[in-house]
């Protein structure tokens, strides 16, 4: 009996010394891999703070634009971008003038290439024509317009020249141009007729002016 109790003493002995062995051995291993960076024995496994830190565009967000605003950044980036490098005149400029004859309505329009225009700003351009309006200008195409209060060169218009019926025409800068005297003196007509024709008479086409000629020579 005694020595059964002996043989169990004996046991535990050896069980609690293995354990020991075991314990040390595992502090053993982890002293080892954690010898390389002293901090990290005490450091924890993660930061709290680090995980709850709150963003700070969550704590300040940036304020909202309106749909108008965003339109305007648009466009305006938009016109930077196409801002050109220089906006002068180039030898490739097309030129386009646009004449509107504010008594017939009608509106003439003539082309033509850059020559002494080249190199020349918008300002420069302005200064060089007067009285013309710039309504386009870019390094390919510049648009000038102007309105005169006359017919345009399309019609013909029958007045006095020298006692006689003289038919005249508007040149493109407004001018009145004698074409043609004829030999129909003025004398010969009613006080109505002559008094139209001081005011001028208004023929849209050669044949119309021809009909009005021939009335008058009856």
């Amino acid at each position: 009996m005694f020595e059964d109790k002996r043989k169990k003493r004996k046991r535990r002995y050896i069980l609690l010394l293995l354990l020991f062995f075991f314990m040390v051995a595992a502090f053993g291993v982890g002293y080892y891999f954690n010898s390389g960076d002293p901090e990290n024995i005490l450091k924890p496994a993660s930061d709290p703070n680090t995980q709850l830190k709150i963003p700070d565009s969550l704590i300040n967000p940036p304020a909202s634009k309106t749909a108008s605003e965003e339109v305007d950044d648009l466009q305006e980036t938009q016109e930077i971008s196409n801002i050109p490098v220089s906006d002068v005149v180039t030898p490739q400029t097309a030129f386009i003038f646009k004449t509107r004859f504010t008594l017939c309505g009608h509106v003439v329009e003539k082309s033509a290439a850059a020559e002494a225009e080249i190199n020349m700003t918008e300002a420069e351009l302005q200064n060089r024509y007067h009285g013309w309006s710039i309504t386009r200008f870019t390094p390919q195409l510049v648009q000038m317009e102007k309105n005169i209060a006359t017919h345009c060169p399309r019609h013909y218009i029958l007045g006095i020249d020298s006692g006689n019926i003289a038919i005249f025409q508007y040149n493109d800068e407004g001018r009145k141009v004698l074409l043609e005297r004829t030999d129909i003196s003025v004398s010969t007509l009613t006080p109505e007729d002559q008094k139209s024709l001081e005011s001028g008479i208004i023929a849209d086409t050669e044949d119309d002016l021809n009909l009005k000629l021939e009335g008058f020579s009856d």
